[in-house]
């Protein structure tokens, strides 16, 4: 369940940027590169966003 968490890869994210790669793997983190972080969160935001300006749409 939590391969589908998007926030797990927003923090693996951060965690990579001030820490570097070798800090993430140190603590036991997922090793899933910046090659695949950010490709999710873009594909969750944009599914999100399009799902709100449906939403909006629809009610007006």
């Amino acid at each position: 369940m939590m391969r589908l968490n998007p926030m797990r890869y927003s923090v693996e994210g951060v965690r990579r940027a001030l820490h570097g790669a070798e800090a993430s793997v140190a603590l036991g983190a997922s090793s899933s590169s910046a090659g695949l972080e950010v490709p999710v969160l873009v594909a969750f935001a944009a599914v999100f966003i399009g799902l709100a300006a449906f939403s909006v749409s629809r009610r007006e």
